[in-house]
């Protein structure tokens, strides 16, 4: 009877990877979008943090696709979902619903499902419902447990850095990067919980 490699290994060789040349690496990440929906809308920018790392800042204004428009999010989806891959575990708020589903969804539209990649997830919502806070907004948590605070989400902010306008993209990416450093603090004090949470393998 054959012996199923462990599944860090399983996902390592599957994403094209060799397990022993994967560092450890814990990332917590975030991204900004022009919609909730995945199909009227695209990526503005990403932010990847390893942990005790600097963090990897990706956006649309320096990752136009090979077409050129500016909607053109492929180059930053791929750019992303490879630094996702190649991580041992991603985690951030409400991933689940939110930024795999819409992931996984402009991979599928942008033809890079023909390349699936394997990510090992923890969803830190999930694990904040274990708890008693009175709102389990990531804006609560860091109020409560972290040095960053989330920036206010400013419509006209969201459609000039649609329209390339960089000043707007740079107060997007400063409100993702704020999320992602925030994250960061919030797993730490929430590390002992969140080894009772197994890892969801997401396919990209």
């Amino acid at each position: 009877m054959s012996v199923q490699p462990p599944v860090r290994e399983r996902w390592a060789t599957w994403n094209g990877h060799e397990p022993e040349a994967q560092p450890p690496r814990i990332v917590a990440f975030d991204i900004e979008t022009t919609s909730l929906k995945a199909d009227i809308g695209f990526v503005l920018c990403a932010v990847v943090k390893p942990l005790d790392g600097d963090p990897v800042i990706l956006r649309l204004d320096d990752l136009r696709g090979d077409s050129g428009k500016p909607w053109d999010d492929s180059a930053l989806v791929n750019t992303l979902v490879e630094i996702l891959a190649s991580s041992h575990l991603a985690y951030g708020w409400n991933i689940r619903r939110f930024d795999i589903r819409f992931l996984r969804t402009r991979r599928l539209l942008l033809g890079q499902h023909k390349t699936p990649r394997m990510v090992a997830t923890i969803d830190l919502l999930q694990v904040a419902r274990r708890f008693a806070f009175h709102s389990n907004r990531q804006a609560v948590w860091m109020e409560s447990l972290s040095r960053y605070q989330k920036t206010e989400v400013i419509g006209v902010e969201w459609v000039r850095a649609m329209a390339g306008d960089r000043e707007a993209m740079d107060y997007v990416v400063q409100h993702c990067l704020a999320d992602v450093m925030g994250l960061e603090e919030i797993y730490r004090h929430l590390a002992p919980y969140i080894a009772q949470h197994k890892p969801v393998i997401e396919v990209l």
